[in-house]
């Protein structure tokens, strides 16, 4: 059964599992979760205001798994006035299958307008995903987007 988790992360530890791919523990309130993924470096941070499912698994030893569709990095009121920027993902219908993949001072809404604006694409870009960042979002893209 899943269960839902909350919280602001604690700490991250990332190892390579032996069974392939890497093995990443968030710590949130105490609690370890275990997230595998194939990335060596895990999208959370110490700090990250998060939510996400897990289910415990595991044969001999009990463990907290993470549902990395899940996951989803909150960006709370009281930190709106720190955001320096977006790091977003876009898709555009005149290419299907392709998603864009980048980082604004602006809003995401304006980058989508100024590239559709720019590159003479037939289509406009939409929004799907989009994450406010407290710092430097090109260091932030650069981290965790790995072409």
């Amino acid at each position: 059964m899943k269960k839902k988790v909350n919280g602001y992360v604690d700490r991250v530890t990332t190892t390579t599992s032996r069974y392939g791919g890497y093995w990443h523990r968030i710590t949130i309130r105490k609690k370890i979760y275990s997230l595998f993924n194939e990335e060596s470096v895990c999208l959370l941070e110490q700090g990250d205001l998060v939510e996400f499912f897990f289910v415990s698994s595991g044969r001999r030893q009990k463990y907290l798994k993470v549902d990395g569709l899940s996951i989803e990095i909150l960006n709370p009121k009281e930190f709106a006035e720190h955001t320096n920027g977006f790091v977003y993902i876009m898709s555009n219908p005149s290419m299907p299958g392709l998603l864009k993949i980048g980082c604004t001072t602006r809003t995401p809404e304006e980058r989508a307008n100024e590239l559709h604006q720019a590159t003479g694409v037939p289509g406009k870009f939409t929004v799907e995903w989009s994450v406010a960042i407290e710092g430097d979002p090109f260091l932030i893209e650069k981290k965790h987007i790995h072409y």
